[in-house]
């Protein structure tokens, strides 16, 4: 009767084991990734950080986050709620980060775009719009709403680089803060599906409060991996795309220089001179994009670091000129 006791106890023990200590240490991509339904709406959404248009009642909250930092599992202390939206121009993103301490909570260490994710409490967005698994665009914001966007290839692989066409507001509350995102399809490239095709992105959703340095994540992910894998991504269906079109977008300059020598006031040789030119980017597929410069200004375009190697390696610099660029550096191309 003890032995049979004995043998219901470890029976239970490993049955907790097993529901609460699955996700213990690595473990593998899920087999049927969670799906999150985009809700389409027609109403006019207004990007201000509050939440108070009724589409955003209509989509289904997804809440479930998994904590990876600084333990991996548990309870979470700071819950998130994320809601999305899309209609025939914007994927709009939702985001209720709740904090027991509202405003006092919040710590954000600079206002620069491209902000140190490690320093500040922040939010974001990862997207694989391809479904590639190897790469994702993430979109990311402060409470105080200061931006960072990037392309992460293999879960490490940074562009920090990338500047992409989006727009983030957030208001502070006494319960955290809300963030709102509106992120342009022509920002991002995706293949277009056939008529009997429904499109399905990758998605996971990522916050970090800096306070208690608890960073949580959706859906689950081991703690050793960058939360910028995409094989262990959610699966975003319910959208509806926009057809193919022309993805370009210029960038003229012109410049006016005037020289003059003057001898005792009065001008005794000038010199007019007048220049243009500029940029152009066309996102042809979502595989190519055609760069054209005409008449470049040197002038404002960046050079690459000085550094000395003294190594057996090779030192490969970024492309510098995506800064001159500026907002064409967004746009993505539609096949």
């Amino acid at each position: 009767m003890k032995l049979s006791i004995f043998h219901s106890h470890v029976l239970l023990l490993l049955f907790q084991s097993n529901l609460f200590g699955q996700h213990d240490g690595n473990f593998p991509p899920p087999a049927n990734p969670p799906v999150v339904e985009a809700v389409e709406t027609t109403e006019k959404i207004t990007i201000d950080g509050r939440l108070d248009e009724a589409a955003w009642r209509k989509a289904a909250p997804v809440s479930e986050f998994f904590r990876i930092e600084p333990r991996q599992g548990g309870a979470v202390v700071h819950p998130t709620e994320v809601r999305i939206l899309f209609d025939e121009k914007n994927l709009y993103v939702g985001a209720v980060c709740k904090d027991r301490l509202g405003r006092r909570g919040a710590r954000v260490q600079d206002f620069r775009r491209d902000f140190n994710y490690f320093e500040n409490d922040n939010f974001s967005v990862q997207l694989d719009p391809q479904n590639l698994k190897r790469y994702c665009v993430s979109f990311q914001t402060t409470p105080l709403g200061t931006q960072r966007d990037l392309q992460v290839f293999d879960g490490s692989l940074k562009d920090t680089d990338w500047d992409a066409l989006w727009s983030v507001r957030t208001t502070m509350t006494d319960s955290g803060y809300v963030a709102e995102f509106a992120i342009p399809f022509k920002t991002l490239r995706y293949r277009q599906t056939g008529a009997n095709e429904a499109p399905t992105w990758g998605l996971s959703l990522t916050r970090l409060s800096r306070r208690d340095y608890e960073q949580t994540i959706f859906p689950p992910m081991p703690q050793s991996l960058a939360p910028y894998r995409m094989t262990y991504a959610a699966t975003l269906k319910g959208l509806k795309l926009p057809p193919p079109s022309v993805n370009l977008r210029l960038q003229p300059y012109s410049l006016y220089q005037r020289d003059a020598e003057r001898t005792r006031g009065t001008a005794t040789t000038s010199d007019n001179d007048f220049k243009i030119g500029g940029d152009a980017k066309w996102a042809i597929n979502p595989h190519a994009v055609l760069d054209v410069t005409f008449n470049t200004d040197f002038a404002q375009a960046e050079v690459d670091r000085a550094v000395n190697n003294l190594t057996r390696f090779n030192v490969f610099f970024p492309e510098r000129r995506q800064f001159f660029f500026g907002e064409l550096g967004s746009v993505g191309g539609r096949g």
